[in-house]
């Protein structure tokens, strides 16, 4: 008998408790993608768990919790509690467009309006034709902090034809020689003035790393400080997360899971930073008990739903908040989590956290490409609910 009630357990993926059993399935992940070093963290029942997978041998170092790994768009979260702290600390109003803190050879181009009129040509068959000029009754403006955060700037997610600024292209070109900090910012406004906004500042949701990057960038210049001493003083260091940085000191880069970290001057407010699960978790942990965290109302404030932000080929409903996306998931399980994932040309990452449930999930591992999104929303899925 015994054998016939293990026997299912196995199929379904939990372990003799009943509990999923997240050490099988991670090595199962990792063996899918040709041994690949994966680092996971599980918060249930105020308990932290950590999970690893080991990379084939002379690959990577040995993964653990302190491995480090690139964030990609999850550095977006990030740079959205920057701008919430500095606003709490009364140095910023996120309300505000940028022009107020910035000059203008310093912001992005503004968002020129248009009045366009329906035209038909005479014809057989007619013909019709739009014509597009100016609407003087809407001055341009600039978006707001909040609109970057919230990924509402209108801005693109990356410069048409400017791939010598995008993250992938980034890394692939620039790691031995990454353009200084200085000459960083204006080579992205260089390429948004080439670039078409996609909306409305503060109408829909578009994601965008070139307008989370600007968001970084904006707030370093006024606060004149550089970005990455901003986040580690400002964020990182006040929440007790010590290998979550854009640059890596010589022992850390001992844990980095790859040959030679990407160096991502221009995007780095975006896609720049590093971390580990331990980071990750405690930063989670935060989340899940933010009524008796010091940082309650900026942690309650980020992830607080905004805007729709359903996409193509996401089966939930999904909203944006500030750097985070909050999805409903339907079914006998029924939750809402708080997710971001993100991905460079060498690693994967997915964070998520379901606040009602007290659950969270972390994911990484050293390999572009990996769905880490679905899997975490399966693990979400996989914990029990409270009734």
């Amino acid at each position: 008998m015994k054998n016939y009630l293990f026997f299912p357990l196995l199929l379904l993926g939990l372990n003799a408790t009943g509990q999923p059993d997240f050490t099988a399935q991670l090595g199962a992940l990792s063996k899918a993608h040709s041994r690949t070093a994966f680092s996971a963290a599980v918060i249930q029942d105020g308990k932290i768990s950590y999970f690893n997978a080991q990379p084939r041998r002379g690959r990577a170092p040995a993964a653990n919790e302190k491995s480090i790994y690139e964030l990609g768009a999850l550095t977006g979260p990030f740079t959205a509690l920057l701008m919430l702290r500095l606003s709490e600390k009364g140095r910023i109003a996120p309300g505000q467009p940028l022009t107020d803190y910035l000059p203008d050879s310093l912001c992005p181009p503004p968002f020129q309006p248009a009045r366009c009129t329906e035209m038909v040509l005479p014809g057989t068959p007619p013909r019709l034709m739009m014509s597009c000029s100016p609407d003087l009754a809407r001055a341009g403006r600039t978006p707001t902090f909040c609109e970057l955060a919230a990924h509402t700037s209108g801005l693109p997610n990356a410069g048409l034809g400017h791939y010598d600024w995008h993250p992938g292209a980034q890394y692939a070109t620039t790691v031995s020689q990454p353009p200084s900090a200085a000459a960083a910012y204006p080579a992205l406004l260089a390429g948004l003035t080439q670039s078409c906004y996609k909306n409305e500042p503060g109408t829909a949701w578009h994601f965008s790393n070139a307008g989370m990057a600007v968001l970084g960038h904006s707030l370093a210049i006024a606060e004149g400080q550089p970005f990455a001493y901003l986040l580690e003083t400002e964020v990182a260091g006040p929440l007790g997360l010590a290998d979550t940085q854009l640059e890596l000191n010589p022992e850390q880069r001992t844990r980095f899971m790859s040959t030679e970290p990407a160096t991502l001057p221009i995007m780095g407010p975006a896609a720049g930073l590093k971390s580990t699960t331990t980071d990750l978790a405690q930063l989670l942990y935060a989340y899940l008990n933010s009524e008796s965290h010091p940082w309650e109302s900026i942690l309650l404030e980020s992830r607080q739903p905004r805007v729709d932000a359903n996409f193509p080929g996401f089966a939930y409903p999904t909203t944006g908040t500030y750097g985070w996306l909050s999805s409903y998931l339907a079914g006998p399980k029924a939750r809402e989590i708080i997710w971001m994932n993100g991905g460079t040309e060498a690693f994967s990452a997915f964070a998520g956290f379901d606040p009602d449930n007290g659950q969270a999930v972390v994911l990484l591992c050293n390999k572009a490409g990996v769905d880490l999104t679905k899997e975490g929303i399966k693990w979400l899925q996989e914990l029990p609910v409270r009734r």
